[in-house]
C-alpha cells in the first residue's frame, strides 16, 4: 500500500522533467526559398526541419516572435517592434539599428510622470507599423551608466534613426513624436 504513493509521485516527476524538456525544444525549419523559421513547434512536412536546443529563450518566446534569415544567413529580422535593451547599464545603440526601418530608442524611468504618458503613445505608433522600431531604455536612475554614456540629463529623451541608419532626431518628446507621425 505505502509503495502506490510513492509511484505515482515518481510519475509525475518524470512527467514534469520530460515535460519541461520538450517544451526548450526549439525546430529549425526551412522552406523552398531558403528562408528560416524558428519555432517551439515541430515543422511543416514540406520544409525541411532540424531540431535545435537553445537555452537563452523560452519556448513561449517563439510562439511570439519568428526569427527569418536568408540562405547565406547575413540577414536576421526580428518581427518584435517593441522591446526593452537596458535597465540602466551601458548599451551600444548602433548595435540595435535596423536598415530599411525607422530605429527609435526612447529614454525613460518607470518612476516618470511624463514618460508614462508618453510611452504608451510612441508603443502604439512602433506596433501599428511596420515601419518603425522602438527600442526602449529604462535609465532606472540619473546616475546609471547609460545615462551617463549618452549625457542623457532629463526624460522621455529620443535618438531616431532614419531608414539609412542615421540619426535624424535627438532630444526632446515633441520632435520625436513630430518626426514618426510624418514618417508612419
Amino acid at each position: 500500500m505505502t509503495t502506490r504513493p510513492i509511484f505515482y509521485i515518481f510519475l509525475i516527476f518524470l512527467f514534469l522533467v520530460f515535460n519541461q524538456h520538450a517544451a526548450a525544444k526549439v525546430y529549425k525549419c526551412r522552406d523552398n526559398s531558403g528562408k528560416v523559421l524558428y519555432k517551439n513547434s515541430p515543422c511543416p512536412e514540406n520544409q525541411k526541419s532540424e531540431t535545435v536546443i537553445n537555452t537563452d529563450r523560452s519556448g513561449a518566446e517563439y510562439d511570439k516572435s519568428y526569427y527569418y534569415e536568408n540562405e547565406n544567413y547575413e540577414q536576421t529580422k526580428n518581427i518584435i517592434n517593441v522591446k526593452k535593451i537596458s535597465s540602466g547599464e551601458r548599451v551600444n545603440l548602433n548595435k540595435y539599428v535596423t536598415k530599411n526601418k525607422i530605429t527609435a530608442f526612447l529614454f525613460y524611468a518607470d518612476w516618470c510622470q511624463s514618460c508614462e504618458k508618453i510611452r504608451p503613445r510612441v508603443e502604439k505608433i512602433a506596433r501599428d507599423s511596420d515601419k518603425i522600431i522602438l527600442r526602449k531604455i529604462d535609465i532606472t536612475e540619473f546616475e546609471s551608466p547609460v545615462t551617463d554614456q549618452y549625457k542623457i540629463k532629463s526624460i522621455p529623451y529620443f535618438f531616431i534613426y532614419d531608414e539609412g541608419g542615421d540619426l535624424a532626431v535627438k532630444g526632446s518628446t515633441n520632435n520625436a513624436l513630430n518626426y514618426l507621425n510624418n514618417n508612419i
